[in-house]
C-alpha cells in the first residue's frame, strides 16, 4: 500500500514539475520581452489543461516548423496515438498577468503561452500571445532572435 501511495505522489509531483517549468518559462519570456526585465512583477499565473484533437495537433506541428506539411510518417504516428484513445496529447495554456515599467511608466500586461505535450516526450511552446499579436513557428524565432531564452527552454522552444 505504501508503495502505491509513494508512486502516486511521485506521479503527481512529476506533473507539477512540468507545470512549474511551463510557468517559469512563460514568466521568463515575459521578462525577456519587457523594456526593463527587472521591473516585471507577476500578479497572477494560471494554467488550463485540455486534450488536443489530432487535427489541431497536426496544425500546431506544422506551424512549429514554419508551415511545412506534416509528413506521412508523423501523421501515421499521430493516428496510432489517437486510435489507442488513451494517453492523448495535451495542450496547456499558461496565462500570466504582470506589471512592468515601460517608457510611459508602469503598465499592466498579460501574456498567454500555449504548450503541447505529446506523450510526455516532447513538451514545447506552441505559441505566445501578447498584446494583440500571436507568435508561433518562425514568428517565435524572429521575436526572440538575439535574445536569451529562459534556461528551461531550448532553441526549438522545448521545455528541458
Amino acid at each position: 500500500m505504501r508503495i502505491l501511495v509513494v508512486g502516486l505522489a511521485l506521479l503527481a509531483l512529476s506533473g507539477c514539475s512540468d507545470e512549474s517549468k511551463m510557468k517559469s518559462a512563460c514568466e521568463g519570456l515575459a521578462k525577456t520581452l519587457a523594456v526593463d526585465p527587472g521591473s516585471v512583477k507577476i500578479n497572477e499565473i494560471s494554467v488550463i489543461r485540455s486534450e488536443i484533437s489530432q487535427r489541431d495537433l497536426e496544425a500546431a506541428y506544422s506551424r512549429r516548423f514554419g508551415g511545412t506539411p506534416v509528413s506521412p510518417e508523423t501523421k501515421r504516428y499521430y493516428s496510432g496515438i489517437y486510435e489507442k484513445g488513451s494517453d492523448l496529447p495535451i495542450k496547456y495554456w499558461v496565462d500570466i498577468d504582470y506589471t512592468a515599467s515601460e517608457s510611459s511608466g508602469k503598465a499592466r500586461s498579460s501574456m498567454l503561452c500555449s504548450y503541447i505535450s505529446i506523450r510526455g516526450n516532447d513538451l514545447f511552446l506552441s505559441s505566445l500571445s501578447t498584446g494583440k499579436r500571436e507568435y508561433y513557428g518562425y514568428g517565435l524565432d524572429a521575436l526572440f532572435m538575439g535574445k536569451s531564452l529562459p534556461s528551461n527552454l531550448d532553441l526549438s522552444f522545448s521545455i528541458k
